[in-house]
């Protein structure tokens, strides 16, 4: 199962999210009771992604997961269940690290719409707590659009990385583009130029969320999760 796709990181700026942008006022960043939130419809350029493979519960996990992250980016809030739920724990904290950051430096953004996503296979490993869905997915749509110095080529071949923790949850450990050559079971190559002529499946969310929302918010603002003691290695998520 290989081809000649460059692998690459991942900005995981990203995988539904808040009908509208509300200030959340806590004490600080650091452990908060968690906060339910809620999320907005979808609706769909064409018709809402179905078929055989979206009834797979590893790939559910992973339009749960996107879903999930970007609620807590257009909440500011990376406490909810659905987040910790299907995200492991140390890429929530990058998360909430990495949106503070961006609201001290004026670089905040809203998502507009889910990670447009085509999932092609999914490969699970024989313990059955792993696996890995591949697929061609595009470039976040956010506001206001970022400028961004060195933009990557979309779409890309791309992979997510799960697994089944003891409580049962499928959790995302990694979202990247594809890192290893991958040959899908027509006998085609996965690969950038692959994705090219792969429709992708393109959501908005209704109402749109108003970036103007973020304009008094700074990183202390957000209810985020509790920080691990300064021992704790975190890995940063690809």
């Amino acid at each position: 199962m290989k081809n000649q796709t460059t692998s690459r990181m991942h900005r995981l700026a990203a995988p539904l999210v808040l009908a509208l942008v509300v200030p959340i006022t806590a004490s600080g960043c650091g452990e908060v009771s968690p906060t339910p939130v809620a999320t907005a419809d979808v609706r769909w350029a064409q018709s809402a992604p179905s078929g055989t493979i979206e009834d797979d519960p590893w790939v559910r996990a992973v339009r749960a997961g996107e879903l999930a992250y970007a609620t807590a980016v257009n909440s500011s809030n990376f406490t909810d269940r659905s987040l910790v739920g299907t995200w492991r724990e140390d890429h929530v904290r990058w998360f909430a690290r990495a949106a503070a950051r961006r609201l001290d430096e004026g670089r905040a953004f809203v998502v507009l719409g889910p990670r447009p996503f085509t999932p092609l296979a999914v490969d699970v490993e024989p313990s059955g707590t792993k696996a890995m869905v591949v697929g061609c997915a595009d470039d976040l749509a956010i506001s206001p659009t970022a400028d961004d110095e060195y933009p990557e080529p979309w779409p890309q071949a791309f992979e997510f990385r799960l697994e089944q923790g003891p409580d049962g949850q499928r959790r995302i450990t990694g979202a990247a583009g594809l890192r290893e050559p991958y040959t899908l079971s027509t006998g085609e190559a996965l690969t950038d130029e692959y994705c090219g002529s792969v429709p992708i499946a393109r959501g908005t969310f209704d109402p749109q969320p108003d970036p103007r929302a973020l304009g008094d918010l700074r990183g202390r603002d957000l209810v985020t999760p509790a920080e691990p003691s300064p021992t704790f290695a975190v890995e940063v998520p690809r």
